[in-house]
């Protein structure tokens, strides 16, 4: 138990006879987005052994552990550089302000608004990343960053970023709370591509993953304002002794920013988005009007059109 809230919640849903949905929910404390999908796994594996009659035990990652590898970490010899990468990160002389967004410090549960890249701008978009080494985040990351830049007239400011946590091969198959929300440096410059700012973030991440294990909250003003965040969901259709298994949805709050944009890659062709917001300082018709401009960045930067300067419209 999590104070009086159970550490799994468990509702099976009959949709008909050979038809039905498990539901799956655990406090953000204890798991990630990786998370949920070895538990998943997990069950599976398990009820094909109780029907089997053959359990093998499972030897787990305990807390414990987990919190003895981490002390270690921090006394280790890379301890020193790291720390010195987050601490010398640059500083931001001001936060992220937005045009539209309304005055007061008044906080709420975020609501959200989904949308999907259709598949022809989603194939652009990842043919563009592959014709110059990128990844697919890294021009999304890019996308979402020079809307941000636009709309803001800010050429320096912060993004919180999710990172996996999970380095080393320990991590791999634990369940828990690896992830991990890191500010990444933005500066875009007059006349820059997007591709080219991917390749610019492409660097950046890569360095931030490399030292994430040392992140102590430095770097931290004005980073509660905006977020990101990219998920690629394995496609978990398992056929376990006779029952069919499959991933409708699966989510995980690590990040709380006051304005954070969500991809999630489903498939060769299909990222489904999600802005989330906070409804004391956003309307639901600033963000619907957010959606289509990054829509419309996505869209020239698939087609190798978009740079980081001001559109028609950004108003």
């Amino acid at each position: 138990m999590i104070g009086e809230q159970p550490v799994l919640g468990v509702s099976l849903l009959r949709l008909a006879e050979e038809d039905h949905s498990l539901v799956l929910t655990l406090p953000a404390l204890c798991a990630d987005y990786n998370s949920l999908s070895l538990l998943v796994a997990e069950i599976a594996r398990a009820y094909d052994e109780c029907l089997s009659g053959e359990l093998t035990p499972v030897e787990s990652l305990q807390y414990a552990d987990f919190c003895e590898w981490q002390n270690e970490l921090a006394e280790s010899a890379d301890a020193d550089a790291g720390r010195a990468f987050w601490v010398g990160q640059p500083a931001v002389s001001q936060p992220m302000h937005l045009p539209f967004v309304a005055a007061g410090d008044a906080t709420s549960e975020p609501e959200r608004l989904t949308f999907t890249f259709v598949p022809e701008i989603t194939s652009q978009l990842v043919r563009c990343a592959d014709q110059h080494g990128l990844s697919t985040q890294a021009l999304l990351l890019a996308c979402w960053q020079v809307l941000l830049r636009r709309l803001s007239g800010q050429e320096s400011f912060y993004v919180n970023c999710l990172f996996g946590g999970r380095n080393y091969d320990e991590l791999n198959n634990a369940i828990g709370l690896f992830a991990r929300s890191l500010p990444l440096f933005c500066r875009l410059r007059d006349e820059q591509t997007v591709v080219s700012l991917g390749a610019e973030i492409e660097e950046r991440c890569s360095q931030m993953s490399e030292w994430q294990e040392y992140y102590e909250g430095e770097a931290t003003a004005q980073t509660d304002q905006i977020s990101f965040e990219y998920l690629e969901r394995v496609d978990h259709h398992l056929s376990v002794s006779g029952l069919d298994w499959h991933v409708l949805d699966q989510r995980a709050a690590v990040q709380h920013a006051k304005l954070g944009l969500r991809c999630e890659r489903v498939g060769a062709d299909e990222v489904r988005a999600e802005i989330s917001y906070d409804p004391h300082a956003y309307t639901r018709a600033d963000v619907e009007w957010l959606i289509e401009r990054m829509q419309t960045i996505v869209q020239r930067t698939g087609c190798g059109t978009a740079s980081t300067q001001g559109f028609p419209g950004a108003g």
